[in-house]
């Protein structure tokens, strides 16, 4: 529905807690006419359209009242749209990037297509994109992240939205080295998941009978539950290896597949978590520090299955059967999936230079190297 235009600048001025005087100031016109509009016995002249937009950090439509749920269902359109492409391989991550960035312009204060933006950007910073690109464009690209979050953190009032944020943003900062920026980042989080706001719906779903709903935000909230689980213990298998304590890294690493297998166990198809390979890695690094290569060449060849039986399954929507998961849609959300280039990445890794004369690790690398691109 339009709303008068006055209406609309009150309202955005307040938000932006400008007085009229500063508005004026900034417009160069004077208070009294600032006053006429937002008392609706006057109009902007149409020059003074675009300037006020500016002003305000949103789009000429909104400045005239155009429905923000009309703003947002364009939005997530053009998003999904993208991501369509970027699966289709008909545009890249940067490609991705720019394109957003464009669409931007249209709707800067659309707090969706701005968390949108900074995600694909702290993508592209923290990928093989930082060898592919220019100096002067990585560091447009981190202020522009910068920029985001920053509006996001001072604006947005989607709690979940500036959480994610500030958990993206610790990353990127940490891996920049911006070790204090990054930990005060994280001291802000939430110390529990029943803090975010996801984990709270099934909740109050349930309390509403809504029992269809609640059961669709839990196998949600259980898939996001279980990635992030996986990712803590290939995190906490790391510090282990790096501490010398091997014999403890092996064990999380096999309850680990454990559980993944237990939960899958009735399923021909594993759901893409995208970390398995770390641990099959793990597994490999640990047998060879007790100087078994057998074991190691065994733990080589599982992650040589799993990434086949994931290639497989890549760009295709599967529903498994398990009640904890059954209404969640799992998908690859990768633009691409190469297992050659995947495996011969893990094979060649400093790590595994000691079996580069044992003819087992060779036979799987050529067996590797014989498959399709």
């Amino acid at each position: 529905m339009l709303q008068p235009i006055g209406k609309n600048i009150r309202k955005l001025r307040k938000e932006r807690n400008l007085t009229q005087e500063e508005l004026a100031e900034l417009l160069n016109v004077t208070s009294q006419a600032v006053s006429k509009w937002e008392n609706g016995t006057g109009m902007p002249d149409i020059s003074q359209i675009i300037p006020l937009a500016s002003v305000f950090g949103v789009s000429t439509d909104l400045l005239f009242g155009v429905s923000d749920q009309n703003e947002q269902n364009d939005v997530e359109r053009i998003i999904e749209e993208l991501h369509t492409k970027k699966q289709n391989l008909e545009i890249d991550d940067y490609e991705e990037y720019k394109q957003k960035i464009e669409v931007l312009k249209h709707y800067p204060n659309n707090f969706t297509l701005i968390y949108s933006c900074f995600v694909t950007g702290c993508l592209i910073l923290c990928t093989e994109w930082q060898e592919k690109l220019s100096k002067e464009e990585l560091k447009a690209i981190y202020n522009e992240c910068i920029r985001q979050s920053n509006v996001i953190f001072a604006h947005c009032p989607n709690t979940e939205i500036v959480i994610n944020t500030k958990r993206e943003l610790a990353q990127l900062l940490t891996m920049k080295d911006e070790k204090d920026r990054a930990l005060n980042l994280i001291n802000e989080l939430p110390n529990s998941v029943s803090d975010v706001s996801s984990m709270l719906l099934a909740g109050f779903f349930i309390s509403n009978q809504d029992w269809a709903s609640a059961i669709e935000v839990c196998h949600k909230n259980i898939y996001e539950l279980l990635c992030e689980m996986q990712h803590q213990a290939n995190l906490l298998a790391r510090a282990y290896m790096r501490n010398g304590d091997y014999e403890k890294a092996e064990i999380i690493c096999l309850t680990m597949l454990d559980l993944i297998k237990a939960i899958f166990k009735n399923e021909t198809y594993t759901p893409p978590l995208h970390l398995e390979q770390v641990l099959y890695r793990f597994l490999a690094i640990c047998a060879l520090r007790k100087s078994d290569e057998n074991k190691a060449i065994q733990y080589l060849e599982e992650m040589y299955q799993y990434t086949m039986n994931q290639a497989e399954s890549f760009q295709k929507i599967k529903h498994v059967k398990t009640p904890l998961l059954e209404s969640y849609k799992m998908d690859f959300n990768y633009p691409y999936y190469e297992p050659k280039e995947i495996l011969l990445d893990e094979f060649e890794k400093e790590c595994f230079k000691v079996l580069s004369n044992n003819q087992s690790f060779l036979n799987l690398k050529q067996k590797i190297q014989n498959l399709e691109e």
